[in-house]
């Protein structure tokens, strides 16, 4: 099992304790979806890097009163609820939704 974020709150002394840094590279499978963004005009990818990691270049496990991480892969759904905005933002820019 990898971190976790809740484990690591419980225990802390200060939350900068519990950050991540994330990967500098992208996973491989971005490039196929990039690829296919470039080539069917029905696909779109969108960049949610800043909503899931609002501090970077340090991923921090909550911010403000809202724990954002779940675990090491994946954000609580609190955390994607707040950020539903910036989200939607984000997919009618892509012009698929019009």
């Amino acid at each position: 099992m990898g971190f976790d974020p809740i484990d690591c709150l419980a225990v802390a002394d200060r939350v900068a304790d519990c950050a991540v840094q994330p990967p500098l590279e992208e996973p491989a499978v971005d490039n196929v979806y990039g690829v296919l963004d470039t080539k069917d005009s029905g696909i779109a990818t969108i960049d949610l890097t800043d909503v899931i990691c609002p501090d970077r270049p340090l991923c921090h496990p909550i911010k403000g009163r809202t724990v954002i991480w779940k675990d090491s892969d994946h954000i609580t759904s609190t955390w994607f609820v707040q950020q539903r905005e910036a989200v939607w933002r984000r997919l009618l820019a892509t012009g698929l939704l019009a």
